[in-house]
């Protein structure tokens, strides 16, 4: 459930339906660290992550 804490984008209040945001792109960010492109090399799958302010 959305709280102060978190954006009400992602849930609409009192349903379980979900409301996801008019925007239609996302944010990439791809490191150029060597360790960081080694660890990902290994991984051989995407690392997702997501945050919140």
């Amino acid at each position: 459930m959305a709280s102060k804490a978190l954006p009400k984008q992602c849930i609409r209040f009192g349903t379980t339906a979900a409301k996801y945001a008019a925007r239609k792109n996302v944010g990439v960010r791809m490191p150029d660290d060597a360790i960081c492109q080694a660890i990902l090399k290994e991984m051989s799958t995407p690392l997702i992550c997501t945050r919140y302010v």
